[in-house]
Formats: C-alpha cells, structure tokens, sequence
C-alpha cells in the first residue's frame, strides 16, 4: 500500500480523516490505532 503525503490532500479530505479519527477515539480505540487506520501521525506531545 503506497501511503500518501497528507500535505497534498485538500482540505476536505484532512478534514473527513480528521471526522474518522474523533468518532474511533469517543468509540473507544486508542489514538495511536486510530492514528495509524486514518493515515494520520500520531503526536502525542501536541496533545498535552
């Protein structure tokens, strides 16, 4: 699978991974396995 370079995606699409990553977090998953099915970095030191 060939990852893509999220600074490409429009806006829309950030946005939507972004949607996807916030309703795995309120179901439960954690955020680096919500991380890594969304194609998004995980920093955790952003969030603090």
């Amino acid at each position: 699978m060939e990852k893509i370079d999220s600074r490409t995606l429009p806006v829309a699409a950030l946005n939507e991974r972004r949607r996807r990553v916030v309703k795995m977090r309120l179901d439960g998953v954690s955020l680096k396995d919500a991380a890594a099915q969304c194609e998004m970095l995980c920093r955790r030191s952003l969030l603090r």
